[in-house]
């Protein structure tokens, strides 16, 4: 697998060594009656351009509060994250919302595909929610060809329910990628799959996100998923250290 961005790709979204993500002094607590508890502390953290990125920790350990606060889907209790030079807690919650649809894309551990929804729908809703990033290509037209990138032309039409869990994690790869963000979350991908299905979903994760120059933050307690990133952090005690 290639593990270079195409040039094309650095052209468009930046230099190959810049930052897209700059997280400074992070902190995070949650009150629960009286007691005060701290799930992030100081976290300090630069992700490069197109670099892939892995976090490893413990269960409970914060990861998910991580990456939601990453991907402006939760306020820290300190600290600033910046992306792409913006301050993303120093803006309106309407334009936060604004980055998250456009910039960020999301890949969840249980799918949350639209049951209601056939494939094609449930990878398009992003960019039919205002989002769409590529107004030259049609929302359907760029969903087909996601759904044919991850070997799913042939379920475009079937409902969730009709899928395996593989097939519905690949769908959600695809709606993930469908406004063509700049940084794709993937909080533990994996987890809820056989070792050979996660091997395919993981397999599709790379190349898709690397073939268009996307940078991935990836959430993982498998230690053999994070061997195969640029980069690895742990999440312990509510501290990122190298692992």
């Amino acid at each position: 697998m290639n593990n270079q961005m195409p040039s094309a790709e650095i052209r468009r979204h930046g230099s190959a060594g810049e930052d897209i993500l700059q997280v400074e002094r992070l902190s995070k607590t949650f009150t629960l009656g009286r007691t005060v508890i701290p799930v992030l502390r100081d976290v300090s953290l630069k992700v490069r351009l197109g670099a892939i990125l892995a976090i490893i920790g413990a269960s409970g350990s914060g990861k998910t509060t991580l990456l939601h606060i990453l991907g402006a889907l939760e306020k820290p209790s300190g600290g600033s994250v910046c992306f792409q030079g913006r301050d993303l807690y120093g803006l309106s919650a309407g334009e936060r919302a604004q980055v998250r649809s456009r910039k960020i894309g999301f890949v969840f551990q249980f799918y949350h595909l639209l049951p209601e929804l056939d494939l094609l729908e449930n990878v398009m809703l992003p960019a039919l929610s205002g989002g769409n990033a590529q107004p030259a290509v049609s929302p359907r037209e760029r969903a087909l060809s996601l759904l044919a990138a991850v070997g799913l032309s042939a379920r475009a039409q079937h409902l969730p329910m009709e899928l395996s869990g593989g097939e519905q994690q690949r769908a959600a790869l695809a709606r993930a990628l469908m406004n063509q963000p700049e940084l794709v979350l993937a909080d533990e991908p994996t987890g809820n799959l056989d070792s050979v299905t996660g091997e395919q979903v993981l397999e599709y994760l790379f190349a898709l996100t690397r073939g268009e120059g996307r940078t991935l933050v990836l959430v993982t307690h498998n230690s053999a998923v994070a061997r195969r990133c640029d980069r690895v952090l742990e999440l312990k005690d509510g501290c990122l250290q190298d692992a």
